[in-house]
């Protein structure tokens, strides 16, 4: 009789939460989707058929296994359910999943370790120890077997703890607090050289993906920066040069609302800007919006703050030519005075949106007769759906797979994204949601 292999990795909520930019939000959940591919690719190659979550044309998946290019989003969630004939050991797909998560994560990490921190390894305190410990130690793969029609088996599994990360001692990580920084000195006696460690550091990254108030641990730093070394770590290049920022996703609607009442007008605050300041192109919500037909490409790779009149008034922001600022605030309101309608435009929000959504009591309808199958569709109908959703909401998706989605959206009175998916997810999948 065939049996039922259910492994999940982990940790997760706490890997993908513990992070400072919308970048690192989906650097976090693209690595783990990454990693799972390889786990997965690795219990087939040694004889098992992935049966949950239905994978049969996930982008993440087929790129690992030579398929295609790679996937803009992670989909492929952090546990899955393997079909194994009879007679073979379970401990062997097992052992080949977690072979093949582990190479790819060694790979991941090797050419952040290369490219960055190499460079920094003689003014730490045995920095090498620290990363070897973190990066060995991090990921928990636990599994187990059974057959097909006893359920709740992986939930069990769960409860009990065989993994414990081993004790950081020193100064610990700004980001994920729980970890030693990888510097190793301590900041009350050796200030001086924990500063040289992450200058250093700072010297290979720049200042944008290393701030200077930021000592990381060895995890953070590879969610950090393994996007910049993409093609010695994953295999292909990525762009996230100009990943959306919180303030380019609450200021989006207010661009494309500005640019169908005004686009010669935004255009000229983008000139007046530009002439005033030598930093202010960051992409801005140019990967959100298309430029409209007659142009205004320069004021969608505006940095967004520019649109805050709160900055520009700021003396810190950095305009340099005498006069600029007056000049600059009076383009603005300009914008602000736009018609929409019978009343101005205004300024744009400052605020967003996230949206977490998982799907509720799915374990109970794969427990029914068929339910396996009938949830598998339905949510992998779901996932490929996601994108198009969001994106015709101006809205930016950080990872969707399985029963999670993770949303960006500016925050606005009347339908919020949570109505949106939720309708969505009803009529992509036909199955109740339960937020």
């Amino acid at each position: 009789m065939k049996q039922h292999l259910h492994l999940t990795i982990g940790p997760v909520q706490s890997f993908v939460a513990q992070s400072r930019r919308t970048r690192d939000l989906w650097g976090s959940s693209y690595l783990l989707s990454f990693l799972a591919a390889h786990a997965m690719h690795g219990a087939k190659r040694a004889g098992g058929v992935i049966v949950r979550p239905r994978v049969d044309n996930d982008p993440m998946l087929q790129w690992v296994e030579g398929q295609g290019g790679p996937p803009r989003l992670g989909s492929l969630p952090n546990q899955f359910t393997v079909e194994i004939d009879d007679g073979v050991p379970p401990i062997d797909i097992a052992t080949a999943a977690e072979k093949g998560l582990r190479n790819a994560w060694r790979r991941v990490c090797g050419a952040v370790w290369d490219h960055y921190v190499v460079h920094a390894v003689s003014v730490g305190n045995g920095t090498d120890t620290i990363w070897k410990r973190q990066i060995e130690g991090f990921w928990d793969v636990a599994w187990v077997a059974g057959v097909p029609t006893e359920h709740g088996l992986l939930a069990r599994r769960k409860h009990w703890r065989t993994h414990w990360l081993p004790e950081e001692p020193g100064n610990k990580c700004t980001v994920m607090p729980e970890l030693q920084e990888l510097s190793g000195h301590v900041r009350a006696t050796d200030c001086v050289q924990q500063d040289a460690f992450w200058s250093a550091m700072r010297a290979q990254s720049g200042e944008f993906d290393l701030r200077d108030n930021e000592r990381l641990s060895a995890i953070a730093l590879v969610k950090r920066l393994y996007p910049r070394v993409a093609q010695q770590a994953l295999g292909c290049s990525l762009d996230v040069t100009h990943w959306p920022s919180t303030i380019d996703v609450a200021a989006a609607p207010w661009c494309q609302q500005l640019l169908a009442l005004a686009p010669q007008d935004a255009e000229a605050y983008a000139d007046v800007v530009t002439k005033a300041s030598d930093h202010v192109l960051s992409g801005g919500v140019s990967s959100l919006l298309n430029p409209p037909s007659d142009g205004a490409q320069r004021f969608l790779q505006l940095d967004s703050n520019w649109f805050q009149r709160s900055f520009v008034a700021n003396s810190k922001a950095p305009l340099s030519k005498e006069g600029a600022r007056a000049l600059v605030l009076a383009q603005l309101d300009k914008l602000a005075a736009v018609q929409d309608g019978a009343k101005p435009l205004g300024g744009p929000a400052a605020y967003f949106a996230l949206l977490l959504a998982d799907g509720d009591e799915l374990g109970r309808m794969v427990a029914k007769p068929g339910g396996s199958d009938v949830v598998s569709s339905a949510l992998a109908r779901f996932t490929c759906e996601v994108p198009g959703i969001v994106q015709r909401h101006r809205g930016v998706t950080v990872y969707a797979g399985g029963d999670d989605v993770l949303v960006l959206r500016k925050a606005s009175p009347g339908p919020q994204p949570t109505d949106v998916v939720h309708a969505q997810f009803g009529s992509a999948t036909g199955l109740p949601w339960a937020a």
